[in-house]
């Protein structure tokens, strides 16, 4: 029982104090992908937590080394934890919990994938009789200034003719290039699975906050990708200039300049951050996917060396 709850513990530690310090990220220079990455792996390394807590109550005599056990006995007494034979009970009602909330995950991201699909195909085939299209891209008249993507089977990009008139060649090609970073990042998966973490979950800050926060990074990220094929300069005042100009109201589920992000995403084409090669990148998001998965486990370790010791200088 004592390592569950240590385990529970960490998972709750991350799940509270992380969203603050990733959203303070948001505002370094620090790769958006990397932060993205690094949201999905706190969530992945909570549920490992929680699974493990599970699991551990569940193996008969789960035992760690000897002198940990007399100092986790020592903690039980002094505590009054619950005995062990208790612990299958505890395990099994925690089991058809994290069971429940699975079941309904996996109904929200069914749901959510389809009400997405219908919408785009929806979407798609009213913009087909108005536009017409140019290679990837579904131009359609209208004197706005705006662009968006569509995924799932539709995978489109959608833009109004105004966005020509009132952008440059080179800003035209850059906000096409964000468009297309969101398709290629699958970026509408990733919102629609976290509108399902948050959903299930309202009730842990960290699932609560995701939604908000993968909306925010996918415009980052898209954003990255754009500035490296067309210039930050670029793509800066093409922002600044569809920001203004907007008129037609981007469909449901569509990926484009949400006013939420504008200002962040101003910020950050207004600075340059140091260039580092592909490996270099990719190495530190895989560093900080794993350092993300084993956060709840190390919480969990900080508490249990805290507990252990108070238990002791209590004795």
């Amino acid at each position: 029982m004592t390592t569950s709850i240590l385990l529970v513990a960490g998972a709750l530690l991350t799940a509270t104090f992380a969203p603050r310090v990733l959203t303070r990220l948001e505002s370094t220079n620090s790769d958006p992908l990397c932060l993205l990455w690094l949201w999905w792996s706190m969530v992945l390394g909570n549920l490992t937590s929680a699974g493990l807590a599970v699991a551990v109550l569940l193996i008969p005599g789960h035992a760690g080394p000897a002198p940990v056990m007399w100092l986790v006995e020592q903690c039980r007494m002094i505590l009054r934890l619950t005995s062990a034979h208790q612990d299958t009970g505890v395990g099994i009602g925690l089991l058809g919990a994290l069971t429940l909330l699975t079941f309904r995950f996996g109904q929200r991201v069914r749901r959510g994938t389809v009400a997405s699909r219908d919408r785009s195909t929806t979407t798609m085939q009213t913009l087909d009789l108005l536009g017409h299209r140019e290679h990837d891209v579904l131009w359609v008249k209208h004197a706005g200034a705006v662009a968006f993507s569509v995924g799932g089977r539709a995978n489109a990009i959608v833009a109004t003719t105004g966005l020509r008139t009132r952008l440059t060649v080179a800003e035209v090609d850059a906000v096409l290039e964000h468009e297309r970073a969101h398709l290629a990042g699958r970026h509408h998966l990733h919102v629609v699975l976290a509108d399902a973490v948050g959903a299930v979950a309202r009730f842990v800050p960290l699932y609560r906050q995701l939604p908000v926060a993968v909306r925010r990074l996918v415009e980052l990220v898209a954003d990255e990708e754009a500035a490296r094929v067309s210039g930050r300069s670029v793509l800066r005042g093409a922002l600044l200039k569809v920001a203004a100009a907007s008129a037609m109201a981007a469909p449901p589920r569509a990926l484009y300049a949400s006013e939420t992000a504008v200002e962040a995403r101003l910020r950050r084409l207004s600075s340059n951050p140091p260039q580092r090669s592909w490996v270099l990148r990719t190495a530190g998001r895989v560093t900080v996917a794993v350092g993300g998965v084993a956060s709840s486990t190390v919480a969990a370790g900080v508490t249990t060396v805290a507990l252990l010791l108070a238990c002791v200088w209590g004795v």
